[in-house]
């Protein structure tokens, strides 16, 4: 049997108050608090930038934010309205610096929250943090927040700040591995500004970032690390999925499992002793999410057979007394109207898996949110809780 191979940890974070309401504004427009913008400049597939669009992305919805995404060039005007909480530039590939003029043009005039990540932060915007900008070449950094460090990989240039204002909240330090040890403000608040250097999709940065995103966005962060084990399915070692839930059970640790289905056969030996062991397993304490299936060959026109696919995955896990608490999909389905729609939205959770092999169906970068999200990361990042 295929063993089960996959560690995640998954972190929720939840809605400050657990629902946040549109206000008015002086434009006399709406503006909806869980509504983002995120304009990036480029995807740079070369050195995976599409991957810290991705942990972004999910790092958002786990937030309880609606984030639409948009490549800078394709950015038309008027788009960043006062509908938006906020606005994210993106700063993906440092060869390809802003070229739009309309969308400067339309942040600099936005008075909700503006966060900057990566280089290019122009004058406009250290006027509003109250900052200035120095260029970093050929160095080292050390990470460091509260007690935890992290050595980064060396860099060419790196933007850092310098004379932040004193007012301004500052989160993690990055420390110079040169004789002279200079230290520089990593992620910077000021009042309804932000600024991050950089951003990685896994390590301490991730997760001192994901602290400083969560408050300038108005969140309430509650990290609460999950064990789960991902790709378990009727054809894994389930024996070794029971002594593990027995295991964790013992010891306290908080065991999820995301786990793929079938919608036929049910009535067979096998499919039987499946559920008897995911029975098992949330009788002590575990929970189960219904992982998506891969994606090939479809197309929009599948949206009615996708939906009854699911509705099947769960009655027939029902019938044998196993109830998921909700279904786990990599990234892109929640990025994509018909994935979203005929699948995530049929539960109040989700975890959001990193993306392997994306495959739209209709691809219109409007992730949505569910009642609690789940922002999963490979357990070999190994963050300090």
């Amino acid at each position: 049997m295929r063993k089960i191979i996959m560690f995640f940890l998954t972190i929720f974070f939840m809605v400050l108050g657990g629902v946040v309401q549109a206000t008015r504004t002086a434009h006399g427009s709406e503006r909806d608090d869980n509504r983002v913008l995120l304009v990036y400049d480029s995807q740079n597939t070369v050195e995976q930038g599409e991957k810290k669009i991705d942990t972004l992305q999910r790092m958002l919805a786990g937030m309880g934010l609606k984030v639409k995404t948009v490549k800078e060039s394709e950015y038309q005007k008027g788009e960043l309205n006062h509908s938006y909480q906020g606005v994210i530039t993106m700063i993906n590939w440092k060869q390809a610096p802003l070229d739009n003029p309309t969308f400067v043009k339309d942040r600099n005039q936005y008075d909700g929250v503006k966060l900057h990540i990566g280089e290019g932060l122009d004058r406009t915007e250290q006027k509003q943090l109250q900052v200035k900008l120095k260029t970093i070449y050929q160095q080292q950094f050390i990470l460091s927040d509260d007690s935890s460090t992290e050595m980064l990989p060396f860099v060419e240039r790196m933007d850092v700040l310098t004379g932040v204002s004193k007012q301004a909240q500052s989160y993690g330090m990055l420390k110079t591995q040169n004789n002279e040890g200079q230290s520089y403000k990593y992620g910077v608040i000021n009042q309804k500004q932000g600024y991050l250097p950089f951003f990685n999709n896994k390590g301490l940065g991730l997760i001192t970032a994901s602290k400083m995103i969560a408050i300038l966005f108005n969140r309430q962060e509650e990290t609460k690390p999950l064990l789960t084990i991902t790709d378990v399915s009727p054809y894994s070692n389930l024996k070794l999925l029971d002594q593990l839930s027995v295991f964790c059970e013992k010891h306290g640790i908080p065991l999820a499992i995301s786990t793929s289905t079938v919608a036929k056969n049910t009535e067979m030996h096998a499919y039987k002793r499946f559920t008897m062991y995911l029975r098992r397993l949330e009788d002590r304490g575990g929970v189960i999410f219904l992982q998506a299936p891969v994606i090939g060959g479809a197309t929009a026109d599948n949206a009615g057979e996708l939906s009854e696919l699911f509705d099947n995955y769960l009655l027939n896990l029902a019938q044998n007394q196993v109830y998921p608490v909700g279904i786990s999909a990599q990234g892109f389905w929640n990025q994509d109207r018909v994935l979203r729609n005929s699948a995530l939205k049929k539960a109040n959770y989700q975890m959001l898996l990193p993306n392997k092999k994306v495959v739209y169906l209709d691809q219109d970068n409007q992730g949505g949110t569910n009642s609690r999200s789940y922002l999963a990361l490979p357990a070999s990042t190994s963050l300090k809780f």
